[in-house]
């Protein structure tokens, strides 16, 4: 499996929305998202729930690290509705060989479907996003075998 370099040593940022917002930041934390199939999905949210704003974070190789935590909540500390939405459904790997492991067990219908429930929860009425494409498609060329 062929990985982006970017990919292995940064979070990627998918969605930004334009919007600030001047509410008090929330510390993050973990909550459960419902899927359209019913299923549900692990998220790290912070950021005020009734900003204008949102950003949707893709994590590294290694899954939700507090590298990542921390960039939710600086994010969130903005004014941003920031989250994370967990592609390994609660594993994490602290070795290359584990998360290399982790990321060849992704099916990408699934993966696909994850991170467009985060986008979807996002979406809140009055909250506006703006999608940057060329980070979206470079998210999705890291996960290509």
């Amino acid at each position: 499996m062929k990985l982006s370099r970017e990919f292995l040593w940064s979070t990627v940022v998918v969605g930004i929305v334009v919007f600030s917002h001047q509410g008090v930041a929330q510390a993050g934390e973990f909550v459960q998202l419902k899927q359209s199939d019913g299923a549900t999905v692990r998220a790290f949210v912070a950021g005020p729930a009734d900003s204008n704003a949102g950003v949707l974070v893709v994590h590294d190789y290694f899954g939700i690290s507090d590298a990542t935590k921390e960039a939710v909540e600086r994010l969130g500390a903005l004014g941003y509705r920031t989250m994370a939405v967990d592609l390994y459904g609660g594993k994490s790997a602290s070795k290359h060989e584990e998360a290399v492991a982790l990321m060849q067990g992704l099916d990408p219908k699934l993966t696909n479907n994850v991170l467009q429930t985060g986008v979807d929860q996002l979406k809140k009425p009055g909250r506006r996003l703006r999608r940057l494409d060329s980070a979206w498609a470079d998210s999705r060329r890291c996960w290509r075998t």
